[in-house]
């Protein structure tokens, strides 16, 4: 036997030595591998669906699933899980409530991905409409679902990814006022709320749903408080700017325009934040502008709060409105996306809400306890418009 043949006699030899080793670390390492996790995360420990329901409720679905073929059946539970929701809120500062149990149905709750295959049979998840007293209460409500193997079961999880948040977004249909120049009756009108005392905000959002008949001509006031030395005022169009745009007045400075442009017999949601430093526009719940040229300013409303204010000289077109909420907090992107249409009104910093459903006469309740209400002058008929939906597939028009 020469050198050569010797030296490959003597690798395969110690090949099959190691080899027992090697085999049983890829078996060990196979098994620590294989991950439970939920499809609908996809591999996300944060996940979170929005599920849009009316009054005759909606279906959704989960399946549970391994990353690797399964090397036996592998029994796993799914149940609902309050202490997830309650660490998602933690994690993502949202205040979504956990839904009532007689809420949701599972049409099975344990569930086996079988030996060789990746996916467990499809969880069917009924959920029921909010009651009446539900959606008054202004909450958002969620139902966290977690996988978890049951006890014996040779598995681990995708830490997070084992959990679904569905948010349960209730269709809201409702009334609404016709302020500004109504386009049919051509009768103008605005509104107002007297202040007990000065208002000082270090920190504020004002936010609204809006749809505008048209844009022919600037200075639509949509918003407006002002004291000694400040003002926050909203409006569609300043002489320079598309009538279409909206301004937005704070400081003594303002923005000059919206990059957005509106559309008329379109609804929208309108929020203006400021955190002492940084002055962001927010459009349907997405950033359209924002500036830090401001820091350290305090305003202060003093007498009333203006809606719907510059007159029948500017204020040309008709304007439906509702939602309208004044903050002494600056709220975040997620805060305002998840509050568009709905909100509790003892959430933390709201000190106005008005949310302009009354479906008829000249005033306008706050859901604040203790604030006051806006009156609608002057006290000539005014429209009141029905079905509109916060899905869009009600009323968008106003000569319906």
């Amino acid at each position: 036997m020469n050198k050569n043949t010797n030296k490959l006699w003597l690798m395969g030899l110690t090949l099959l030595t190691l080899l027992p080793f090697y085999s049983c670390n890829n078996a060990e390492y196979s098994s620590l591998d294989n991950r439970l996790f939920l499809a609908e995360t996809a591999t996300s420990s944060n996940a979170r669906k929005k599920i849009t329901i009316d009054d005759q409720g909606a279906n959704v679905t989960a399946t549970v699933r391994s990353s690797n073929p399964a090397g036996q059946d592998v029994k796993v539970t799914l149940v609902a899980d309050p202490a997830a929701l309650e660490a998602y809120n933690k994690r993502n500062s949202t205040n979504f409530v956990a839904l009532p149990v007689e809420n949701f149905k599972l049409d099975q709750t344990e569930i086996v991905i079988k030996k060789g295959e990746t996916l467990a049979p499809t969880v069917n998840i009924t959920l029921k409409g909010l009651s009446k007293e539900m959606v008054e209460t202004g909450n958002q409500y969620a139902l966290a679902l977690t996988a978890k193997p049951i006890d014996g079961t040779d598995v681990t999880v995708i830490d997070g990814a084992n959990t679904i948040i569905y948010q349960i977004d209730q269709v809201i249909v409702t009334s609404v006022p016709v302020l500004g120049t109504d386009p049919k009756t051509g009768v103008y009108h605005s509104a107002s709320a007297p202040l007990a005392k000065d208002l000082v905000l270090s920190a504020w959002t004002v936010e609204m749903r809006v749809n505008m008949s048209g844009f022919q001509r600037n200075n639509q006031a949509l918003f407006g408080i002002w004291g000694p030395d400040s003002e926050i005022y909203m409006r569609f169009g300043d002489a320079p700017t598309p009538f279409n745009t909206l301004q937005v007045k704070f400081a003594g400075s303002q923005f000059d325009r919206s990059i957005k442009e509106f559309e008329p017999n379109t609804w929208y949601h309108i929020a203006v934040t400021y955190d002492g430093s940084i002055f962001t526009l927010y459009i349907n719940g997405e950033e359209d502008v924002n500036t830090d040229k401001w820091p350290g300013k305090v305003t202060t409303a003093r007498d009333k709060i203006y809606i719907a204010s510059s007159g029948r000289e500017w204020f040309v077109n008709g304007c439906m409105m509702s939602e309208v909420r004044l903050w002494n907090i600056s709220r975040t992107k997620e805060q305002i996306i998840n509050n568009q249409y709905t909100i509790n009104p003892k959430t933390e910093g709201l000190i106005m809400y008005w949310k302009m459903n009354e479906g008829q006469g000249h005033e306008l309740k706050n859901s604040v306890s203790g604030a006051p209400n806006l009156i609608i002058e002057p006290s000539t008929p005014l429209r009141w418009l029905d079905n509109v939906r916060s899905d869009n597939k009600g009323r968008i028009n106003f000569n319906d």
